[in-house]
């Protein structure tokens, strides 16, 4: 989309973004299962299977809830790497490389990408909080028993300790996954590291 900015692939991908943005995610599972139930059931499990009794139905079983949380939140990251794929493609030095002759692989994968990367990988730690969130509804369309279920579960039965711990535990994820989002800006950009 920044490459062919403008273009009919980019308004066309865009769209697209804006769409699954624009839908619930209550809503975009419901359809989805819905949809895959009917057409595709192979999809669709109708109980959940754990991963120590059969890997592969625990996998099959959580592909269409793990593409449905994600929808919304890839849409974001694509927007998020457009922009900055754009502001960094009307820098000098990608205007002096296309001048030098360099391939069009080297100065969007090397030059660009690597630049725009670090707002981008900031932008996913804040996504993942975005991501834990949508967990309650997916795990609730989908009956796939989780850490979210079991969240609301220890809540209504007023268990205190076991709610703390869930809490706990999500705080936890969402603080490592901040924690590596950061680590790797600083891999990446050497200007980011302390002295």
């Amino acid at each position: 989309a920044a490459v062919r900015a403008g273009s009919w692939l980019d308004h066309m991908i865009r769209v697209l973004a804006m769409a699954s943005l624009a839908i619930p995610i209550f809503v975009l599972g419901t359809v989805a299962l819905l949809t895959f139930s009917t057409y595709l059931p192979g999809f669709v499990s109708a109980t959940f299977v754990p991963f120590s009794v059969n890997p592969a139905e625990n996998l099959r079983g959580l592909l269409l809830p793990v593409v449905t949380a994600t929808i919304p939140t890839a849409a974001q990251l694509m927007q998020m790497t457009r922009a900055t794929m754009l502001e960094v493609l009307s820098q000098p030095y990608v205007a002096m490389a296309f001048a030098r002759g360099v391939p069009l692989w080297r100065i969007y994968f090397i030059h660009a990408l690597k630049n725009a990367l670090p707002p981008v990988i900031t932008f996913q730690g804040f996504l993942l909080g975005i991501l834990l969130g949508s967990l309650f509804i997916v795990e609730t369309v989908f009956s796939v028993p989780g850490l979210a279920r079991g969240l609301i579960g220890s809540l209504n039965n007023r268990d205190y300790v076991v709610l703390m711990a869930q809490v706990m535990v999500i705080a936890t994820f969402f603080i490592a996954g901040n924690l590596v989002a950061e680590l790797l800006v600083a891999a990446i950009d050497p200007r980011r590291r302390s002295g």
